[in-house]
């Protein structure tokens, strides 16, 4: 799916008689781009807008495919020639289509959708229901032209019915929305549409939220092998981050490194840095189980520089660098590093992590009433999040702290928790190896 990048470089260099050097420049020398030209690395974002510059074309060029028909995929019909309701729907009028559709009767096979689609966007979701299901049903008495005219519409309204049924936190019912539309999609030819890859995205959030990630692995495993070009960049990322999600939480960290990477970079590739930023996090936790730390130190270093901007994102990459320190038993660096956290600006999981990792630096250190206070506030935490291992510990600091044979009893039953579903945890062996 992503040697298509390196294809299109290479193909059209050729075409336009451009000789590798005559392409290179101080960021993008021949070494590099002949593994970008061989599909053995993505360029990155400077290097990509140098070679579109160089090649005369534009940067979406390398995402989707030009020989396809130009079909507007951002439009919910595929008419040629828009109707009153579609125009006010375009407009974003919606209070406009809801006072016509009451006070008069449209000539419009499409009102109901209409209709559904502006209560959706004013977030009135059970007239959205009533609407978009009236639809649905009615698409099904269509003549065969208008229901291939209004394909994307149909697939629409059950992705919406979807998007309601997770405000309701029905997920199965949710779901059932999203196969009923895939399988429309495919029946209907439209599987390199924008709605089906919107489809196969949502179907994996779901599973994973689920936490039925052996599903999300083989359905969105299988998608990726099927497609042929990098069309939808912004899905695509949303895509490997799900997958970097179902790997991690199956503990292929591995796999789940491959794909946090791809995610960041298709991220970068459509503009939405913040989102790129927000992976870097997944980045770090995976480099830090495979016991990289250097790697992730050098990274957290890089990353802190490139969004000096956001004050909050650099506040929870001080607390991956924290957990790091911790990790690798550089307590000097750690007590340090805390004077920069500013702790009421962290997020929740930020600060129960805050409260894991001092917590137990206190009980090393002797402070125990410090200790005792700042781990009995992450326990429900941990047990909410399944982090058996650090329950274990918690504990395990707990009893020896207060001598109590119930919290010992508990750090045994969580080590056992541990032992038999290996999850995710902040420690990454028994603390026993860490030394002060």
């Amino acid at each position: 799916m992503i040697s298509c990048i390196g294809y299109k470089v290479k193909s059209l260099r050729k075409e336009k008689n451009i000789r590798q050097d005559e392409l290179c420049c101080n960021i993008l020398n021949r070494t590099i781009l002949s593994k970008i030209e061989n599909n053995k690395m993505l360029p990155s974002i400077p290097q990509l807008e140098h070679i579109s510059h160089k090649l005369g074309i534009p940067i979406e060029y390398f995402f989707q495919n030009y020989t396809a028909s130009d079909h507007n995929q951002n439009s919910t019909v595929s008419s040629d020639k828009c109707t009153a309701l579609e125009n006010l729907y375009i407009e974003k009028k919606y209070f406009d289509i809801i006072e016509i559709a009451e006070s008069s009767n449209p000539c419009d096979i499409n009102k109901n959708f209409y209709v559904g689609m502006s209560y959706f966007n004013i977030q009135l979701y059970n007239d959205t229901v009533t609407n978009l299901t009236k639809y649905i049903k009615l698409y099904s008495k269509f003549s065969e032209t208008d229901k291939q005219k209004y394909a994307i519409n149909y697939a629409f309204a059950l992705n919406k019915l979807c998007f309601v049924m997770m405000k309701n936190s029905n997920y199965e019912k949710a779901l059932k929305y999203l196969y009923t539309a895939q399988l429309f999609l495919r029946e209907n030819n439209l599987v390199e549409s924008k709605m089906f890859y919107i489809i196969i995205n949502n179907i994996g959030s779901i599973c994973c939220h689920k936490k039925e990630y052996n599903k999300v692995i083989k359905t969105l495993e299988n998608f990726i092998d099927n497609i042929d070009d990098l069309a939808y960049i912004s899905i695509l990322a949303s895509i490997h981050l799900s997958l970097n999600i179902a790997y991690f939480y199956t503990l292929n960290f591995e796999k789940a490194l491959h794909h946090i990477k791809l995610a960041i970079t298709f991220f970068e590739y459509s503009g939405k840095s913040l989102d790129a930023g927000e992976c870097y996090l997944n980045y770090i936790n995976c480099l830090r189980l495979l016991s990289r730390f250097e790697e992730a130190l050098y990274l957290i270093s890089e990353i802190k520089a490139m969004y000096h901007y956001d004050k909050e994102l650099i506040n929870v990459f001080s607390i991956q660098h924290l957990i790091i320190l911790f990790n690798i038993g550089e307590f000097n660096k750690l007590s340090e590093l805390l004077s920069e956290i500013k702790f009421n600006e962290l997020r929740r999981k930020s600060k129960m992590d805050y409260y894991l990792i001092v917590g137990h630096v206190k009980f090393l250190q002797g402070s125990y009433t410090t200790a005792d206070n700042y781990l009995n506030r992450c326990k429900n935490y941990l047990l909410s999040r399944n982090f058996y291992l650090d329950l274990s510990i918690v504990y395990k600091d707990l009893y020896q702290i207060n001598s109590s044979q119930e919290d010992l009893d508990k750090s045994l039953y969580y080590m056992k928790m541990h032992e038999n579903n290996k999850t995710y945890n902040i420690f990454i062996s028994d603390y026993k190896n860490i030394k002060p």
